[in-house]
C-alpha cells in the first residue's frame, strides 16, 4: 500500500493495420518531431510512430495488410521492413513471458541455459533454448524462434490454408469406390475378358483391329482394392469436340464480333481512299467523267502559277506592270491579265505609274542617293550629282517599267535592241557641271 508504479500506457492499433521498423533515426528527435516527420502527406499510409526503448529504431504503424519498402523521414528516404515482436525473457528469473524490470519473483532465479534453480558460481550449464530445443541460450541472437509471428504473417498463412482446402474440396476424389461396385466391376471385366479372347479367336484381324481400338478408351488394371476403370479420351472424342459445331457459344460470338469488325474497318479504308482519289482528280476517273465542254475547259491560272511553268519548263521570265495598291478587284484582274500576256519585241507600250506608293518610293531613292553622295564625294574634288541622280533614277525607271509624266508612248518600229546599262564609273567620267550645289537642290523630282 502506498507504492508508486510507472505506468506507460499506448493506444492500441486498429484491426486493419500492420506494423513496420525503421532504424538508424537520430535518437535527439522528440515525439513531435517524429511525428512530423512521418505523418505527412509523403507518407499517406502511415497513422501513427513510436521509439522503442532507448535505441535508434521506430515503430510505424501503417494502414492496410502490406509494409512499404521505404518511407520517407523528412526529406531523407529510410527503409523500412516489417515489424518482428522479440519473445519476451526475463534476465532475473529466467522465465519466458516478461522482462526483467517487472518481474514479479526477482528473488528466485534460474538459470537461462539448463534451468536450473538458483545456480551458484560453480554451476556447471549445458545451454538448452527453451523456444527451439537447440544447444543455446533461451531467446538467444541465433535462436531462429526468438521472434514472434507477425499478425500479417499469420493471416496470409491462414488464407493460402482456406484456399487449398476449398480446391481440394472442390476435386471430386479419386477413390475405387465401396466393395460392392468394385466387385461388380471386376465381375465385368473378367466377362469382357472372355468375350474379347473369344472373338479374337473367331474373326479376322479387321474385327480384332476394330475391337481393340473401342477399348482404347478404357484401360483395366487391378489394384490393392480390386478392378478399377479409367477412362482416356481418343483421337475420335477429342475431334468431336473441337469441331465447329461443338465450339462453346463465347468462342463462336468471339469470333462473330471479330469478323464484324474487319468487314467495318475495310469498308472505311474503301471510303477513305475514293474520297482521298476523287480529291486527287486521277487520270482514271478523268475518264469516267462526261464529255462535257464546259466541264473539260481547264481553268484560269493566276499570274504565280503562270510563273511557277515557266519556271519549270525553263522558258525566259515575262515581266509586266507590278500592282502596287490596286484600289479595286476589276484593276487588279487587269494587272494580272497584263503580266500574265507577253509583250512583243516590235511593239512597247508604256503606261504611266499609278498607287499611292510613289512618293515613298521617291523620298527612299533621295536618301540613297544622299548617301551615296556623302561616300563618294571628296574634299577637293566637286561631285557630279546630276550624273549620279540621272542613272539611279534611270535604274529605278527600267526596273518598275515607268517613264517620265511628260513622256508619250513609244512605239519601236524596229525590234529592240540589247540595252547597255549605265554604271556609277561611266557618270564620274563626266566632267562637273558648274553649280553642283544649286543643281542639288534645284533637282526635278522624279
Amino acid at each position: 500500500m502506498g507504492k508508486e508504479h510507472e505506468v506507460s500506457a499506448y493506444e492500441a492499433a486498429p484491426h486493419c493495420t500492420c506494423k513496420g521498423v525503421i532504424r538508424g533515426i537520430t535518437l535527439s528527435d522528440s515525439p513531435e518531431e517524429l511525428e512530423r516527420n512521418i505523418i505527412n502527406a509523403r507518407n499517406p499510409l502511415a497513422l501513427a510512430a513510436k521509439w522503442i526503448k532507448n535505441t535508434g529504431s521506430v515503430i510505424v504503424a501503417f494502414d492496410g495488410w502490406k509494409v512499404p519498402n521505404f518511407v520517407r523521414y523528412g526529406p531523407v528516404l529510410v527503409r523500412c521492413c516489417l515489424y518482428r515482436k522479440q519473445v519476451d525473457n526475463c534476465y532475473a528469473c529466467g522465465r519466458l513471458g516478461h522482462r526483467a524490470d517487472v518481474c514479479p519473483t526477482p528473488s528466485e532465479t534460474i538459470c537461462r541455459g539448463c534451468s536450473a534453480p538458483n545456480p551458484d558460481e560453480q554451476h556447471q550449464c549445458i545451454p538448452k533454448c527453451k523456444l527451439c530445443d537447440g544447444a543455446h541460450m533461451t531467446a538467444a541472437k541465433v535462436c531462429r524462434h526468438r521472434y514472434q509471428i507477425p499478425c500479417v504473417v499469420r493471416r496470409r498463412r491462414w488464407e493460402r490454408m482456406a484456399e487449398t482446402s476449398r480446391n481440394r474440396d472442390s476435386t471430386p476424389p479419386s477413390g475405387s469406390g465401396d466393395s460392392k461396385q468394385t466387385q461388380q466391376l471386376s465381375s465385368q471385366g473378367h466377362r469382357r475378358r472372355s468375350r474379347c479372347r473369344r472373338r479374337s479367336r473367331s474373326t479376322g484381324r479387321s474385327s480384332s483391329s476394330s475391337t481393340a481400338r473401342g477399348r482404347s478408351s478404357y484401360q483395366c488394371h487391378r489394384g490393392g482394392g480390386g478392378l478399377q476403370v479409367k477412362f482416356q479420351p481418343t483421337w475420335v472424342i477429342v475431334s468431336v469436340e473441337t469441331s465447329p459445331e461443338n465450339r462453346p457459344a463465347k468462342k463462336r460470338s468471339i469470333a462473330g464480333e471479330q469478323e464484324t469488325m474487319a468487314s467495318r474497318a475495310k469498308s472505311e479504308i474503301r471510303e477513305m481512299l475514293s474520297s482521298v482519289l476523287g480529291m486527287i482528280g486521277s487520270p482514271l476517273g478523268a475518264r469516267e467523267r462526261s464529255p462535257d465542254p464546259q466541264r473539260l475547259e481547264p481553268g484560269e491560272l493566276t499570274p504565280v502559277h503562270q510563273r511557277s511553268s515557266r519556271r519549270l519548263r525553263g522558258d525566259p521570265p515575262e515581266f509586266g506592270p507590278l500592282p502596287t495598291a490596286p484600289a479595286t478587284q476589276a484593276a487588279f484582274a487587269v494587272n494580272s491579265r497584263a503580266m500574265a500576256s507577253p509583250v512583243a519585241s516590235s511593239e512597247l507600250i508604256v503606261s504611266p505609274p499609278q498607287g499611292s506608293n510613289s512618293e515613298a518610293l521617291r523620298e527612299l531613292v533621295r536618301s540613297i542617293v544622299k548617301e551615296e553622295l556623302q561616300k563618294l564625294l571628296q574634299p577637293q574634288v566637286t561631285p557630279t550629282v546630276s550624273t549620279l541622280a540621272t542613272v539611279i533614277r534611270d535604274e529605278v525607271r527600267h526596273a518598275l517599267l515607268q517613264p517620265e509624266p511628260e513622256a508619250q508612248p513609244i512605239r519601236l518600229e524596229q525590234p529592240l535592241q540589247e540595252r547597255r546599262v549605265p554604271t556609277y564609273a561611266d557618270a564620274l567620267r563626266q566632267p562637273a557641271p558648274p553649280v553642283a550645289t544649286h543643281r542639288l537642290r534645284t533637282a526635278r523630282p522624279f
